[in-house]
C-alpha cells in the first residue's frame, strides 16, 4: 500500500511560503493511486505544484470525511470525472444533493459501520463524534487492501457505535488528525483533537490490539492558521511517541 499526502492542514492557511512544511493544503490523501480521500479545493493544484501530471488518472474511488467547504470541491470532482473513468463517491447522505450530476459520477450513501467494496479495496465508514453545522456526520475510514489503514483526519474520537466494530478489526497503520495541535485540552478539543487526545486514541487502539504494535502513525489535519511553526512544535511534542508529523507531498510505502 502506498499513501501520498495531498494536504495536511486544518483551517485557513496563514503561512504562504511554499518551501516550508507549514504550508498546508486542506487534509487529503491518495491511497494506492486509486482511492482519493477528500477532493479539496487544492487537490488539482497539488499535482500542478509538484509536477505530477496524470497523478489522478487511476482514481476510481472518492471518500468524503465531512461536510466542509475546504474538504469538498465540486470543481475538483468534476475535473476527476472529466478524465473519462467512472468515479464512485462515498459520503454522508447530505451530499446527495451536492454531488454534481455527471454521467461518470456514481454516488453511494455511507452508513455507520457499513462495509463497501471499492475497486480492489474494502472500505468501512466509521462514525465520529463530530457533526457539521448542517447536522451531517463526519467519518473516519478503514481501507483494507493487502494492508489495512485507519484514517481519521478530525472529528475527535470515534462515536461509541464504532468501537464494537473497531475491536474486531486490525490495522497495520494509522493516520490521525490533530486539528487543535498543541492546544490545551478543553471544550474545543472534544470535537477536534489535540496532540494529547491523539496520543490517548493511539494508546487505546494499541491496548485493544486494534492497531499493530509495529504500526506507523502519522499526524495530519494540523493547524494551518498560525504564523508560528506548528510543524516544529509537534515534532518536539511527538519525539519518542511513535508519531510521524506528516506534511504536504509526503509519499510512503507502508
Amino acid at each position: 500500500m502506498n499513501v501520498r499526502f495531498l494536504g495536511t492542514g486544518y483551517g485557513p492557511l496563514k503561512i504562504k511560503k511554499r518551501t516550508t512544511k507549514d504550508f498546508r493544503r486542506p487534509a487529503s490523501l491518495l491511497v494506492d493511486d486509486s482511492i482519493l480521500i477528500d477532493p479539496t479545493t487544492q487537490t488539482i493544484t497539488f499535482a500542478d505544484d509538484y509536477g505530477l501530471s496524470g497523478l489522478y488518472r487511476d482514481v476510481q474511488t472518492v471518500l468524503i470525511t465531512m461536510a466542509d467547504e475546504e474538504r469538498f470541491s465540486v470543481g475538483t470532482l468534476l475535473a476527476l470525472a472529466d478524465q473519462g473513468k467512472q468515479i464512485h463517491v462515498y459520503a454522508d447522505v447530505c451530499f446527495r444533493e451536492i454531488i454534481p450530476q455527471h454521467n461518470a459520477i456514481i454516488f453511494h450513501e455511507v452508513r455507520p459501520n457499513e462495509i463497501y467494496d471499492a475497486a480492489d479495496a474494502k472500505i468501512i465508514a466509521l462514525p465520529t463524534l463530530y457533526r457539521s453545522d448542517n447536522g451531517a456526520s463526519a467519518y473516519g475510514y478503514a481501507i483494507c487492501t493487502d494492508r489495512s489503514l485507519l484514517y481519521l483526519p478530525d472529528g475527535g474520537f470515534f462515536h461509541p457505535d464504532a468501537w464494537e466494530l473497531l475491536s474486531k478489526l486490525h490495522f497495520d497503520h494509522a493516520i490521525l488528525g490533530c486539528p487543535t495541535g498543541d492546544a490545551p485540552i478543553g471544550a474545543r478539543t472534544v470535537r477536534a483533537s489535540n496532540f494529547e487526545m491523539v496520543k490517548m486514541l493511539r494508546a487505546i487502539l494499541l491496548d485493544s490490539k486494534t492497531l499493530s504494535s509495529s504500526a506507523r502513525c502519522f499526524l495530519t489535519a494540523i493547524p494551518s492558521d498560525k504564523k508560528r511553526s506548528i510543524h516544529d512544535a509537534l515534532l518536539e511534542l511527538s519525539k519518542d511517541t511513535g508519531f510521524t508529523v506528516a506534511y504536504d507531498g509526503l509519499y510512503m510505502n507502508v
